[in-house]
């Protein structure tokens, strides 16, 4: 059987087909191909999982000429690596991907949703509203040729079906996952903590509040910052470090002018991009995210922190509360609040045995319900009965 798992960057390819990759290549009858722009440098890693990674270029953003090639070549790809199985992830490779397997002749095709993103973020210019009901369409298309429709979001689940865009019976509704033995504080030895406790100019003893995410308004970059700057009057011995890359086209992008300035005042620590996210894990104290972005329900920057034994504290917005269990592993805060977000930050650092208490239920929660087997397992489960409704033939389950 081959398989083709589709996303729209190496870094999302390592995120959400690395484990795929895994179970399926321990099938000898099974090929895997992964494909997606290379643009971080992860393809060793990924083709370490046992893929074969193929680069495509794909423009993020809707550009009718850009798009009509990566359909061509999408299609060109999955036709002459004969793929029987294709699964696309997030917007971009959703919208295209299977009418590009639809070309190339895939029997089944899979759209995994992992939040809606910014189009369906409350749009208010004539011009956003009309982007939205073109992706609307779109969506509504590729659900139309997809065999299965992959939820992690409940709120997008039932956005699709009340706009009828996809029919339920294609449906199937999941939490996120993660691979609990590669995001874990016995996957990063206390040489590699030293090293970046020193790379970060974190002193003796001082306690690091770490935000993972895009630099855009909506992922709450302001708030994480003006939260910095409230703590650090109350508590001098903590450091806010944000690891967040530009996005120099996206209209909701932070300009630079305003994280210079930002910076001037000492209370939390830039960098644009880490290649193994793994060490600023294990230096860090809690882990927040105060986004008000469409997310996918269960954010990664919070699952992979809660794997390491860490607080967190995320908006109560739907695309983020399902993470935390408000009071037990960390706190729910309002949106664009942020004095609520420093209260709370300042809460855990001030209480040892609550900051313990909260990383042991972080840990627990991930093991019961975003172990990264559980959902792959299910996922593989409905594709066989997929492929037995089709008669076509699935090895590896």
């Amino acid at each position: 059987m081959n398989y083709a798992l589709v996303s729209p960057c190496d870094l999302s390819t390592k995120i959400f087909n690395k484990g795929f990759s895994k179970i399926l290549s321990k099938d000898a009858g099974n090929k895997v191909y992964t494909i997606g722009p290379v643009t971080w440098g992860y393809v060793e890693e990924i083709e370490s999982a046992g893929s074969r990674h193929i680069p495509i270029k794909m423009s993020r953003f809707i550009n009718p000429i850009s798009d009509i090639l990566y359909i061509l070549r999408l299609a060109w790809i999955l036709k002459t690596k004969k793929v029987d199985i294709l699964i696309t992830w997030t917007t971009k490779p959703n919208l295209y991907g299977p009418f590009a397997g639809l070309i190339a002749g895939v029997p089944v095709r899979i759209c995994a949703i992992r939040g809606l993103g910014r189009i369906f973020s409350n749009p208010n210019r004539i011009s956003e509203k009309l982007l939205q009901w073109v992706v609307e369409e779109l969506y509504r298309f590729s659900s139309g040729l997809s065999d299965l429709v992959w939820f992690t979001n409940p709120n997008d689940l039932s956005y699709f079906l009340e706009r009828k865009i996809v029919d339920e019976n294609k449906t199937l509704l999941t939490k996120n996952g993660i691979d609990m033995s590669f995001y874990s504080m016995n996957a990063v030895n206390q040489s590699i903590i030293t090293e970046t406790r020193k790379e970060l100019g974190l002193k003796d003893g001082e306690k690091a509040v770490l935000m993972i995410g895009r630099m855009i308004w909506p992922k709450g970059v302001e708030d994480f910052i003006l939260a910095s700057e409230i703590v650090h009057k109350k508590m001098n011995n903590v450091k806010f470090i944000l690891v967040a890359p530009f996005e120099k086209s996206s209209p909701l992008g932070i300009p630079r002018e305003y994280l210079d300035e930002k910076l001037k005042n000492g209370t939390f620590i830039y960098r644009d991009f880490i290649k193994d996210i793994r060490g600023v894990y294990a230096v860090c104290d809690i882990s927040v995210l105060p986004s008000y972005y469409k997310e996918g329900g269960y954010p990664r920057a919070l699952l992979e922190a809660m794997s390491f034994g860490k607080p967190v504290i995320t908006t109560d917005t739907p695309g983020c509360r399902g993470a935390v269990d408000d009071g037990k592993n960390g706190f729910l805060v309002p949106a664009k609040d942020p004095e609520k977000l420093a209260e709370a930050v300042m809460k855990i650092l001030s209480d040892s045995q609550t900051a313990e208490k909260f990383g042991a239920h972080s840990i627990e929660k991930v093991k019961a319900e975003f172990d990264e087997n559980i959902f792959i397992r299910k996922v593989l489960e409905k594709l066989e009965n997929i492929t037995n409704a089709n008669n076509i033939r699935q090895s590896g389950i």
